[in-house]
């Protein structure tokens, strides 16, 4: 009997040894297909989304467009009086091919109320969205002002002297643009402009007003209280 439970015994063991280096073998290449991946996204460099967006892009392209257009068109003018019709030529073509361009190629698309994608399918966020337009505008024309009266010399026609004033005078809008990653594009979109007007009726209260105004003519011309005025339903002439 001896004999047979030692035999047991060691094969037993031997059994035992398989199982465990077969669960030991099969644990570590487990793991290793596990920590690998881990790893190696660990390992990878960070993929940083780069600052001159497309939108950055057109916003620049409309500003130094518009400068050199306003800046050619001011000294032809300026050279002989004969050279105005050219100046109109070119004061149209910069006024209307500009933005024309750049809303073709950065054009923005209303897909819901008070949401706009880019010419890229992204979302303009409500931090991108332009509120402070006017006041970017202001202060372009401000900076052209200062540097008009400080730097640039008294009675200038050259055309690099215009090119540096208009540069000035249309840096607002498009930095405040280039700084909110917005497509300037959005501003030649003729819905953008209709939520913004509802957006300033509403916040003003003339909707509010309107509806007022609207109940109590309602209610003169329906109610038997006001039955002495000509327009109510239950004026009877006497």
């Amino acid at each position: 009997m001896l004999p047979i439970a030692m035999n047991c015994l060691a094969i037993s063991s031997i059994f035992g040894t398989i199982l465990v280096y077969g669960l030991s073998q099969i644990y570590e290449r487990v793991m290793q297909d596990f920590i690998k991946p881990l790893a190696a996204a660990n390992a990878a460099p960070t993929v940083k989304s780069k600052w001159l967006t497309k939108d950055r892009f057109w916003n620049f392209v409309f500003w130094f467009g518009m400068s050199f257009g306003f800046a050619i068109t001011f000294s032809v003018s300026s050279k002989q009086q004969a050279k105005y019709s050219l100046g109109t030529i070119f004061i149209w073509a910069t006024m209307i091919g500009v933005p024309l361009l750049v809303r073709h190629f950065s054009k923005t698309t209303c897909v819901k109320d008070n949401i706009f994608l880019n010419s890229e399918g992204d979302l303009i966020t409500e931090e991108q969205t332009p509120k402070s337009t006017f006041l970017a505008l202001l202060a372009g024309v401000g900076l052209a002002f200062i540097v008009a009266e400080t730097i640039l010399p008294k009675g200038y026609n050259n055309f690099f002297l215009e090119m540096v004033f208009f540069l000035s005078v249309f840096s607002g809008i498009s930095l405040y643009f280039i700084y909110k990653n917005c497509p300037i594009s959005i501003l030649f979109n003729l819905k953008y402009w209709e939520l913004r007007s509802t957006e300033r009726r509403k916040s003003s209260g003339n909707d509010d007003h309107h509806a007022k105004y609207t109940k109590s003519c309602r209610h003169r011309m329906n109610s038997p209280v006001y039955q002495n005025l000509p327009q109510n339903v239950h004026y009877r002439h006497r």
